[in-house]
């Protein structure tokens, strides 16, 4: 059951048909649902008591094209490219996201919300993962906020309210969660002024480090719709070039961290995970509002198969070293999502 613990030629098709004959018992010029949960089991090593009897039914499945309970040399063809390589030889994105002057010492500094977290103390760690791991590419999100954002406590009554909301316009006090008229109708959280572009508080934490030829991108640049995603906008109207950039380069990994964890890092992952990026949140370089907002998003989070890690564990999977069921169930399902556009 060492297989993948070699080097692995993707180029050469001969070790795909020697890991196809590897994993095939009894030569049947197949793999049934029990060879196949042997070659997860194989993929995952010390992971593998996370693999229980449905998921590897289920991933199984994805991956019998024809629905025959057989993956043959074709099927294998898919599984080998779309599915192995990119579990043991990951293209990684680390996604730094909103480690901006105005959420550390600014007008909406976490230490001053109720979880009292410093955002500062992440800048190092973050300084210290670019350093010692070599990610493929480096992207960076910055709030960009024009002065009449939507947002922003001041200015909520310059748009239309929805008619669900409890209390009268003139009663809504700061950080309230407002409902605003659509279509489509969304809520909204009343934050501080901050982040307005071409401000000191928009600006990146002078301590960070940001390299030459990194990706950043800016958000919450519409007036009217917040953006805590780097991906998109709160209600999903609106992209930014994230994903684009990221596909051009290849990228099957992100590691996510940055401020505020319970909103634009959680909202960051989600959308990774649901575009289909094998996603890791790095825990200990991230720094959020409030106590309980954190814990009910990292339920939320590891529901959808984000891998909730620190700093240790990251080198092990940006090297394909550590691979994860989470990570396994995310690439399959973009895999049978993809055949199917095919």
């Amino acid at each position: 059951m060492a297989f993948f613990e070699r080097f692995v030629d993707f180029s050469n098709d001969s070790v795909k048909l020697e890991c196809f004959r590897f994993f095939d018992l009894n030569e049947k010029q197949y793999l049934d649902a029990s060879d196949f949960t042997r070659l997860i089991e194989c993929l995952l090593n010390h992971n593998s008591a996370t693999l229980t009897e449905s998921i590897a039914n289920d991933l199984f499945v994805s991956f019998d094209l024809d629905a025959d309970k057989k993956i043959n040399e074709h099927e294998f063809e898919n599984v080998w490219h779309n599915w192995i390589k990119p579990l043991i030889q990951p293209v990684t994105s680390f996604l730094i996201i909103d480690v901006q002057n105005d959420f550390i010492d600014g007008s909406l500094a976490l230490k001053n919300c109720p979880a009292k977290q410093d955002g500062s103390e992440i800048v190092p760690l973050i300084n210290e993962l670019i350093n010692d791991i070599k990610f493929d590419v480096l992207a960076y999100s910055l709030d960009q906020h024009p002065a009449d954002h939507i947002s922003f406590f001041e200015n909520f009554q310059l748009h239309k309210l929805s008619e669900d909301n409890k209390k009268n316009g003139e009663d809504f006090k700061l950080f309230d969660t407002v409902s605003f008229h659509g279509p489509p109708q969304f809520k909204q959280i009343l934050w501080p002024t901050h982040c307005v572009a071409g401000t000191w508080g928009e600006q990146f934490h002078p301590n960070l480090k940001v390299p030459e030829g990194s990706i950043i991108i800016h958000k919450g640049t519409d007036p009217k719709i917040d953006s805590y995603s780097a991906f998109r906008d709160n209600i999903k109207s609106s992209i930014t070039e994230l994903h684009q950039r990221l596909q051009e380069r290849q990228v099957t990994h992100v590691f996510v961290c940055g401020l505020a964890y319970d909103h634009c890092v959680y909202s960051t992952a989600l959308d990774a995970l649901d575009l289909g990026y094998a996603t890791v949140v790095i825990e200990d370089a991230c720094r959020g509002t409030d106590v309980e907002s954190i814990k009910r998003v990292q339920n939320i989070l590891k529901s959808n198969n984000c891998v909730l890690a620190k700093l240790p564990e990251i080198e092990k999977f940006v090297n394909g070293k550590d691979i994860r069921i989470e990570f396994a169930m995310t690439l399959a399902k973009l895999n049978q999502r993809n055949s199917l556009i095919m």
